[in-house]
């Protein structure tokens, strides 16, 4: 009996460890760079397949290469961390995790869906995603950036943030031109409304500082989500803002961090 209730606990007990509902992934092969957003809630599997020819940033110091050849370089420079930034720089998408493959048809294996959303949340994909929708979109190298301002926050964004109304402001104060619409076009393209881009003069003397009022539920999952992506920034209380208000601020020294000036040169 004992026995029974234990494995029933086990199988149908066990929830996703975040508190985010999709499941996104990039995957870095030989020939190229792919999205995947898998979403219970929308009940849709969006795949986005980056051209290998098409060039791509690499924030850190490596700058611009070939989608192809992205895996391989950082392998090389053993900075295969640097996975998550380049998706979400360039694309504007947060993966959960980044999985290097020689290739790739779009399918999760079960010991990965397992890995990221235990088995209940599992057996739920296994019982019910064949009767989602499954979306693909290849990003070409004659492709503008208005095709992934249109793909990313559409099919790729997390649906938690979706309907978000919290109001979010960024500031730049690293005297780099163009520093805060970089990094807005990435926050808009992760399924974000920045209302306002500030430019501030001084400096914070510090990579990047999230400030909010009081943690409620209208900002709680913007701020995490913030921090997920940021996680060098420091988080501050500033009593004059709203429980619907977050500003994020970005220095010189995170400017200097992902060296922005090597994004900046190839234009």
């Amino acid at each position: 009996m004992l026995l029974g209730i234990f494995g029933w606990y086990f199988l149908f007990g066990e929830t996703k460890e975040t508190e985010y509902m999709d499941l996104r992934l990039g995957v870095l092969t030989d020939s190229n760079i792919q999205m995947i957003n898998v979403s219970p809630e929308r009940r849709m599997i969006n795949l986005v397949a980056i051209s290998g020819d098409r060039e791509v940033w690499i924030p850190g110091g490596l700058s611009w290469y070939k989608s192809d050849r992205i895996k391989k370089i950082l392998i090389q420079e053993r900075q295969e961390n640097r996975a998550k930034q380049i998706l979400f720089y360039n694309f504007g998408f947060v993966a959960e995790d980044v999985i290097f493959r020689s290739e790739w048809n779009g399918e999760i294996g079960n010991g990965e869906l397992i890995k990221y959303w235990g088995l209940k949340g599992w057996l739920n994909y296994r019982l019910n995603s064949g009767n989602w929708m499954l979306k693909k979109e290849m990003v070409d190298v004659g492709d503008d950036g208005e095709k992934l301002d249109e793909i990313m926050p559409r099919d790729m964004a997390e649906t938690l943030l979706v309907n978000q109304d919290t109001r979010l402001i960024v500031g730049n104060v690293s005297e780099q031109n163009g520093l805060g619409s970089f990094v807005t076009k990435s926050l808009e393209r992760s399924g974000l409304t920045v209302m306002d881009i500030l430019s501030v003069e001084g400096d914070l003397n510090k990579e990047c500082e999230i400030r909010s009022g009081v943690i409620s539920d209208k900002n709680r999952i913007m701020e995490k989500w913030l921090s997920d992506i940021f996680s060098e920034c420091v988080r501050a209380n500033d009593a004059q803002l709203n429980d619907d208000e977050i500003e994020i601020y970005f220095g010189r020294h995170w400017a200097e961090m992902i060296n922005y000036q090597s994004y900046v040169r190839t234009f």
